[in-house]
């Protein structure tokens, strides 16, 4: 039987070890105001609500700011990884491993509020003109799936809000916070918009490595529990959500 080189064996057992709490190499996006970049600087509801559970777990709370698309391969494809804010879907529920929920947020169909216009079901949105999603993202799947062939698809978060000042387009399907960010940051007055319908509330969570051991997801869950039974949580949502 041949020798398997050292290296070799060395690898193997590395993978076999499990992934302490310090080991997790955490990820977001830019989804404000949950995580979110100022001054040059990560900030938000969502990353200071796991920078204190990673403390409280000896990690050092560095946070590595990708876009969405790459940071689910890394988290699909690597051990020890961890993503947030993630919405917790049917789909997604089985390839990780969940803390939380972090945060809350709502998902609106955000309007012109000079348009006046009122939907109050998903029936009456489909009769309403074009509707702004961002490609690739549950919603769209969702609404698609859902049979709306009145979709307008964008690639680029401060498209969707200067469509709809514009009226190019209807409505635009948004965070309820996020999306007076992206409106500053494509340059449009947020205060135009207003929500219309809401389509769903989503629970936001850490989503963590499919093969992260229990005891290490259970640590994790702990650390937010802590934080929440001793004040620390909503100390920082009020300061981020008054």
């Amino acid at each position: 039987m041949p020798r398997r080189p050292l290296s070799l064996l060395f690898g193997l057992l590395l993978l076999a070890l499990p992934v302490r709490a310090e080991e997790v190499r955490l990820m977001t996006e830019v989804f404000p105001p949950f995580n979110y970049m100022a001054d040059n600087q990560l900030t938000g509801l969502s990353v200071e609500v796991v920078r204190a559970m990673a403390a409280r777990l000896g990690h050092p709370g560095d946070v590595e700011v990708l876009p969405w698309s790459r940071a689910v391969a890394l988290l699909d494809s690597e051990p020890g990884r961890g993503l947030f804010s993630m919405a917790r879907t049917p789909a997604r529920e089985a390839k990780y491993r969940w803390v939380g929920p972090i945060a809350e947020t709502r998902a609106v169909f955000m309007g012109r509020k000079d348009a006046r216009l009122r939907i109050d079901s998903l029936d009456a949105a489909r009769e309403v003109g074009l509707i702004g999603v961002m490609k690739d993202t549950p919603t769209e799947k969702e609404l698609r799936a859902a049979g709306f062939a009145n979709l307008d698809v964008a690639s680029d978060h401060r498209a969707n809000p200067k469509k709809l000042e514009s009226g190019r387009i209807a409505l635009w399907v948004t965070g309820e916070f996020s999306g007076a960010y992206r409106a500053r940051e494509a340059g449009v007055d947020p205060s135009q918009f207003e929500p219309v319908y809401v389509y769903a509330v989503e629970r936001l969570y850490l989503a963590l490595s499919k093969d992260t051991p229990d005891a290490e997801v259970e640590r994790w869950q702990g650390a937010l529990e802590s934080l929440r039974a001793d004040g620390g949580y909503d100390a920082i949502v009020k300061r981020y959500l008054p």
